[in-house]
């Protein structure tokens, strides 16, 4: 009896110990207690343990027993505390904070993630820029981080860490887009008023994601409130935009969001068309954009969530001019998405979710030309058309343990190039591909200041008999030094599938779309990258630093300029496939410095980049390595945003960085009784355009009712102090007999002021 007494002792012991170590996993959701949207980030603690909700506002918290309180936050919301009880699964309601007389900022637009290197961009630095034309644009507001840049003055086009504007990602949604500027890329596709937050990574990404090798730029559309119908309508000087949201049924389980916008500059020049339909005027130009966004969401329970979101969008523009014989040119691009996802969670540490992906994009040129088609009616067109589907499970293994799995498959079409003449079709061969990618990501905390974030993605592809598989390793290790302060350092390769071929026409530029093939090979990249990153909270100082190295191989260059100027007018991407240099090499490498720091009524952003971008070509440049088009050794940011009151606040954005390189000739031959004069080049992309700086700044002022609806005005400038920023250059016209060779720099935007008015509802 004895032993048993002492067994029976040992096993309470045990149970007791056991009990008091059980781990007791509680899942939650955190909302907006008036919307009833997701709040994406919100801070979840318990004792010294803690967490943070996803995109769709979940978390999951390991706690030892279920006695006690956990306590949540979020920017700009008051903070709550529940107590935990034997139910596993809480909803938590967050309220704004209250409104108070003096302006107080409390939040940084900036989130920077470093387990993931990812940094997450909120609604509110979205819409606080200035722009031009009073155009809010998503793409633009990236332009403030390190390391990323427009690929020319106003353009939507990304560069990244000195890859090209096709390195990039842009899922909305999940659903790729391909085109994501309007009005010849000056303006971005996204309506920021209808975006809810813009997770970006730069070049290290997770194993989730593929088909790029500089960036993703993962954009998630606002649900709409749940609570209550609201809107927006916002009347510009270059567009319109209206959004309306609200939900479906009484039980504010569903609810949906609406976003429109249309330009009306072809309204503005109806008198110049009149005109030259008169023959008064001998050209025309007119363009005009639309664009619709919007999403249906549907939570029948706290297990599942079901959303279908879509977008679409349309350029239309007209080209007439007289000169001789009357030219008439019509370009339509037609850009969409469409997505079907839905989200439920198994138990309290596993969730699925599954999603069908639709994208289009397709562009078409149609008219008259005398000079080239004999005033024969003429269209050049491309399409491209995407479908992918994907599943997706989350696993929390252990409190410290979290395991990403999925698969993808996609598959396109593209036709790259058809041209039609009345008597005559000249078409590419279709290009189909199906790509199939099976990932997985593993982030487990070793120890409380050490994480190791890996992932692996490997990948068939095939198009036509064209078979390619690769393996694509992701590592971030991350060591906390401190509570405020981490190191981490990021190991990865990308493959990409898809190219553009870009030829710029002046101002425009045409991208098509074309798949890897066995000529044109797939990109790959590879880059080592180590970020710090600090905070001082009681200051409210953010400040990180970033050194990378990358290098790229079978990037690829189309020389239109092989062909003859009728042939490069009527079929300029004719024979693409044997044309295209697809052996080049590239290699890139920088520093980036970010500092944000925020006074009682002032946010103040600060970002510097030294980087080096370089390609090679075995059949360029004597086989030397050159400055890529977009290599730009210094950029420098300064934005800020001041509250003088909760009604009027100034915002400024100053940016400098250096002159794009140009391939210019370094002389002229001149002309003989035997051949006609030709320029001679002394390496390549040797010269630069001037250093480029500006200054944008607006003005908002905000009247609110006491129905809670309100009146915005806004004034902005762009480009205050009208520098004369050269866009281009062009070759002024000299004797033949000259070797003499002299430019004329272009510049494009002076000054440009612009008013809106923003009726909130």
């Amino acid at each position: 009896m004895g032993f048993n007494k002492i067994v029976s002792t040992l096993l309470y012991i045990i149970f007791l110990i056991y009990k008091t170590n059980a781990q007791v996993y509680y899942r939650g959701c955190v909302r907006d207690s008036v919307s009833l949207e997701p709040l994406i980030g919100a801070t979840v603690r318990y004792g010294q343990a803690g967490t943070s909700t996803d995109v769709n506002g979940n978390f999951i918290l390991k706690v030892t027993t279920p006695i006690g309180s956990i306590e949540v936050s979020y920017v700009g919301y008051e903070t709550k505390s529940i107590e935990l009880n034997e139910n596993q699964s809480v909803q938590v309601l967050l309220a704004p904070s209250a409104q108070i007389n003096e302006v107080v900022i409390t939040g940084r637009a900036l989130k920077y993630d470093p387990i993931s290197s990812k940094v997450t961009l909120n609604s509110s630095l979205l819409s606080s820029l200035p722009a031009m034309g009073g155009e809010k644009d998503l793409m633009k507001s990236l332009y403030v981080l390190p390391g990323v840049a427009g690929a020319n003055e106003g353009s939507a086009s990304l560069i990244a860490r000195g890859g090209n504007t096709d390195q990039n990602l842009f899922p909305i949604d999940g659903a790729n887009l391909y085109n994501t500027g309007h009005f010849f890329n000056l303006v971005s596709v996204y309506n920021t008023d209808a975006v809810k937050k813009v997770d970006f990574y730069n070049g290290n990404y997770p194993a989730r994601y593929g088909q790029s090798l500089s960036s993703v730029v993962d954009v998630t559309l606002r649900e709409g409130n749940k609570s209550k119908k609201e809107g927006l309508l916002d009347i510009g000087i270059l567009s319109s935009r209206l959004l309306l949201e609200g939900p479906l049924d009484s039980n504010k389980e569903s609810s949906y969001i609406i976003s429109m916008r249309s330009s009306y500059l072809d309204l503005l020049k109806v008198y110049q068309l009149d005109r030259y339909n008169k023959k008064q005027n001998e050209n025309y130009f007119g363009f005009t954009f639309f664009d619709i966004s919007g999403k249906l969401n549907f939570e029948p329970s706290a297990d599942r969530k079901y959303f279908i979101s879509g977008y679409w969008g349309t350029d239309y523009n007209r080209d007439f001019y007289r000169y001789g014989e009357e030219t008439k040119k019509y370009t339509i691009i037609n850009n969409g998405a469409l997505s079907i996802k839905g989200i439920q969670h198994l138990n309290n540490r596993l969730a699925l979710d599954e999603g069908i992906h639709f994208t289009f994009n397709t562009y078409k040129n149609k008219g008259k030309d005398p000079d080239y088609f004999n005033k024969l009616y003429f269209s050049q067109s491309n399409k491209l058309f995407d479908l992918q589907v994907k599943a997706n499970a989350t696993w929390q293994a252990k409190p410290n343990h979290e395991i990403i799995t999925g698969i993808s498959i996609t598959g396109k079409i593209i036709a790259p190039f058809n041209f039609r003449l009345e008597n005559y079709e000249y078409k590419e061969p279709l290009l189909s591909s199906i790509e199939t990618s099976v990932y997985l990501e593993d982030k487990y905390n070793i120890n409380p200041k050490l994480l190791l974030n890996s992932g692996l993605r490997t990948t068939l592809y095939t198009q036509n008999k064209f078979w390619h598989s690769s393996i694509e390793p992701r590592l971030t290790l991350t060591h906390f030094l401190s509570s405020n302060h981490s190191i981490n350092l990021s190991l990865n390769k990308n493959t990409q599938y898809i190219h553009a071929l870009i030829r710029n026409e002046g101002f425009k530029e045409h991208v098509i779309w074309v798949s890897s093939t066995q000529l044109v090979k797939p990109q790959e990249g590879y880059q080592v990258s180590s970020t710090f990153t600090g905070t001082r909270p009681k200051i409210r100082l953010n400040y990180s630093i970033s050194v990378y190295y990358r290098e790229m191989k079978n990037l690829i260059w189309f020389p239109f300029t092989d062909q003859t100027a009728s042939e490069t007018e009527k079929f300029p991407y004719a024979n693409w496939e044997t044309k295209t240099l697809s052996n080049g090499k590239g290699k890139a490498y920088g520093i980036e410095i970010f500092l944000s720091k925020q006074f009682q009524k002032t946010t103040v952003m600060v970002s510097y980049t030294y980087s080096k971008s370089l390609r090679r070509y075995d059949n360029m440049n004597n086989g030397n390595y050159f400055n890529s088009s977009f290599d730009r050794p210094h950029q420098l940011t300064v934005s800020t945003e001041h509250y003088f009151s909760k009604k009027f606040k100034l915002a400024a954005l100053w940016e400098f960085r250096s002159g794009l390189p140009l391939n210019l000739p370094s002389s002229m031959v001149a002309n003989t009784p035997f051949s006609d004069s030709y320029a001679l080049y002394n390496g390549f992309n040797k010269y630069r355009l001037p250093n480029y700086h500006r200054l944008d700044i607006s003005f908002t002022y905000t009247k609110p009712y006491p129905d809670g609806s309100s009146l915005m005005y806004n004034f902005s400038i762009y480009n205050a102090y009208n520098k004369f920023n050269p866009y281009g250059v062009e070759i002024e016209e000299t004797d033949t007999e000259s070797t003499n060779v002299r430019f004329k720099a272009v510049s494009v935007f002076p000054v440009i002021p612009s008013f809106n008015i923003i009726y909130k509802f």
